[in-house]
């Protein structure tokens, strides 16, 4: 049987060694898998007062791909993922129309 188990973002916090020790804790515990979070959008609240999500753009989340190579190199787990969350608005929603420059067609 293969266990997964996903990495609590900010319980761990930004310290490596704690998040390294929290997953050789579960392996050692059995699981096979560690999956993480990716979150995409992150609103600039100041524009936003009654905006419901409790992730702005000054919510940290870990990158992905940088988080899964040093979960590589100090365990052995052969399985690892992560899930990108979406804003629940669309971003089309979020984005002016028409851009005005560039920089503007990216979701704030």
């Amino acid at each position: 049987m293969q266990l997964a188990v996903s990495l609590p973002r900010e319980e761990l916090g930004l310290d490596p060694a704690r998040i390294r020790d929290f997953v050789q804790g579960a392996e050692a515990l059995g699981f096979t898998q560690v999956h993480t979070g990716e979150h995409v959008l992150g609103a600039d609240i100041t524009n936003r007062p009654s905006w419901a999500s409790p992730y702005t753009h000054q919510t940290f989340w870990h990158e992905p791909l940088t988080l899964m190579a040093f979960l590589a190199a100090c365990t052995t787990l052969r399985t690892a993922g992560w899930a990108a969350y979406i804003s629940r608005s669309s971003p089309i929603q979020l984005a002016p129309w028409p851009p005005k420059t560039a920089a503007s067609r990216v979701c704030p």
